[in-house]
């Protein structure tokens, strides 16, 4: 199961959803010899090394080492979430979704209700759009002109503009047949028992939309009179601002750089896409959440946080970048002039200077630092080493290389000697009571065992014969990645089922980065014959038979009797398992005793 699809509906799903096809629709593909091979989507490049394997179902680009299956290329290509690009391929095939039981009745509740209330939004931003070219809004549209937008920006964005009079949307959605409930539930209409008006009125009207073209909501500014300078729409059963970014619907212009900026508001959006920056999004009147960077990592490796000039500092501002930082996102802040914005900055300095705050940006840590430099004074000596004490604290969880990079950072900016911030750092980096480090595998041993487990678990995949008769005998506790354990879970699960093969467990992954390893464990992988199959699954053993020992070996001391003799009885195995001339039967007999 996955997510709430049971495995034959996504089977189904692959199965009525040729690669070939869904592929060719987004990149022209050349057979060559059993693969079809192209430019890859995600990454520029001049020679083809994207391929995909028509009989294993399965791309993989040997240049940025994408790869997975149907589901996970319309996740990648559409920025899609799992179950959004399941019920896509469903859609595209003509597969209705499953629904069961008691559930179903609300579940197509439920979508029916979703579906009005987005055909609602759809034709409210069009009568907004059109209302902009009206006589009303000449207001609308000399402010505009004065923000230096022109018609190619009012277009390709969709601004409209709420006329002044309360009912003007109501009425006219209401004439198209929609109930004063549903524009209420669209966040279009305020009603209060007998009365009833538009939300917007008198507004700059931007559009939310998202990555399938859907409207979700809007933003309104404020063009005349007292008031809010921006109103939102409210959360709604389509729309929560928390989960949602401005701009992404233009994702697709992106570029494959996976580099992104973010401003704070829509009209800086606008600014630095029409300078000629078009990967770039905005909040929506919230400090960055979690579900905002969730959303930007499908996107983005780097994010560029072009904020006002006076904001970069602010504690609200930081703790989300934190909150990027956490989630996997390279950060970087545009170090932008006091008071002001990027739409400020750009219509003043132009393209050419917002390119070099690019390559100008600041680290989060720098930024961090910078902010206590702003807040100490720097003039006096009380200041400056009140400013090293606290910057060399932030030193505390990064690597030696970067701690090196940011002590010297700290001693230019503070004054002191390198050595100094140094043993600041160290003090506020070591306790007086810390541990001994505990021993820990090399990562040269680590990546060896983890490389022969992949060889072993995608080889038996691809030989279902051989894997009948060896895949039993391994444990999962042969296998130290969670993904890889996953995988031998599923394995034996299709081997029951006689249903064993790379597709069918590429079919169980559900995210795309774990879409993208298994995919290259796959593409490297090649059958071997059943004697070096078997060997490769006793060097397994010994190795997880060696950490069982290391950590019995640290059992407390009313343990210590117990796990002696597990140590030993292991010992004996490792050595059995070592030997070199055994035979067959004998290796399957060790490794039958290695799963007691």
């Amino acid at each position: 199961m996955a997510g709430h699809f049971t495995d034959e509906f996504l089977d189904e799903v692959r199965a009525r959803n040729d690669l070939i096809q869904i592929v060719s629709q987004y990149v022209p593909l050349q057979q060559k010899s059993r693969r079809y091979w192209g430019c890859c989507p995600f990454h520029s490049e001049k020679t083809p090394s994207f391929s995909v394997d028509p009989d294993k179902q399965f791309y993989y680009c040997f240049g940025c080492h994408e790869g997975g299956n149907v589901i996970h290329f319309i996740m990648n290509i559409e920025k899609m979430t799992f179950p959004e690009a399941v019920q896509f391929l469903a859609e595209k095939a003509g597969l209705p979704l499953p629904q069961t039981g008691q559930d179903s009745r609300a579940y197509q509740e439920k979508k029916r209700r979703k579906q009005r209330l987005y055909e609602a939004l759809r034709q409210a931003a069009l009568f907004y759009h059109h209302q902009l070219s009206t006589d009303g809004a000449a207001h609308a549209r000399a402010y505009l002109e004065k923000r230096g937008l022109t018609q190619k920006e009012v277009k390709h964005f969709g601004l409209g503009y709420a006329p002044k009079g309360w009912q003007a949307l109501t009425d006219h959605l209401t004439a198209q047949g929609f109930t004063l409930k549903e524009l209420s539930d669209a966040g279009l209409a305020v009603v209060k028992g007998e009365k009833k008006y538009d939300f917007f009125r008198d507004k700059l009207i931007f559009p939310i939309i998202d990555q399938q073209s859907r409207v979700l909501g809007f933003g309104g500014r404020l063009l005349s009179g007292d008031g809010p300078k921006y109103i939102n729409t409210a959360e709604t059963l389509v729309y929560n601002k928390r989960e949602m970014l401005y701009g992404l619907n233009f994702y697709r212009q992106f570029g494959k750089e996976r580099e992104l900026f973010m401003t704070e508001g829509y009209m800086d959006c606008i600014a630095v896409s029409s300078f000629g920056f078009p990967n770039v999004v905005a909040s929506l009147g919230t400090a960055l959440t979690t579900g905002q960077v969730r959303l930007l990592r499908r996107f983005a490796d780097t994010v560029y946080f072009a904020y006002d000039g006076d904001a970069a500092g602010q504690n609200a501002t930081l703790r989300g970048l934190d909150i990027a930082e956490r989630e996997g996102v390279a950060v970087r802040v545009l170090v932008l002039p006091d008071g002001q914005d990027p739409d400020e900055f750009l219509r003043s300095q132009g393209a050419s200077a917002f390119r070099a705050l690019k390559q100008s940006a600041l680290t989060l840590t720098e930024c961090k630092i910078q902010a206590l430099a702003n807040a100490c004074d720097m003039q006096t000596e009380n200041g400056r080493t009140a400013f090293a004490q606290k910057a060399a604290a932030l030193l505390k969880p990064l690597s030696p290389v970067e701690r090196e990079r940011y002590e010297r950072y700290i001693a230019k900016v503070s004054g002191f000697a390198v050595e100094t911030i140094q043993q600041q750092a160290q003090s506020a980096r070591v306790p007086m009571d810390a541990a001994p480090p505990k021993h820990r595998e090399t990562p040269a041993e680590k990546e060896q065992g983890v490389a022969l487990q992949e060889r072993v678990l995608c080889a038996l995949a691809e030989d279902a014969k051989t894997a009948v008769r060896l895949l039993p005998l391994l444990r999962r506790e042969d296998f130290t990645d969670p993904l890889l354990q996953d995988l031998y879970i599923k394995s034996l699960e299709l081997c029951a089922k006689q249903e064993l093969s790379p597709a069918g467990l590429l079919a169980s992954v559900q995210t795309p980065e774990d879409a993208k390893r298994a995919a290259q464990w796959f593409v490297h992988t090649h059958v071997e014959p059943p004697d070096v199959m078997l060997d490769y699954l006793c060097t397994l053993r010994v190795q997880t038979l060696l950490r069982e020992n290391e950590q019995l070996s640290k059992q407390p001391g009313e343990d210590i009797r117990q796990a002696a003799q597990t140590i030993s009885q292991n010992t004996h195995l490792i050595a059995a398992l070592k030997q070199k001339n055994s035979d067959a039967a004998s290796k399957i007999e060790y490794l039958r005793r290695g799963k007691q």
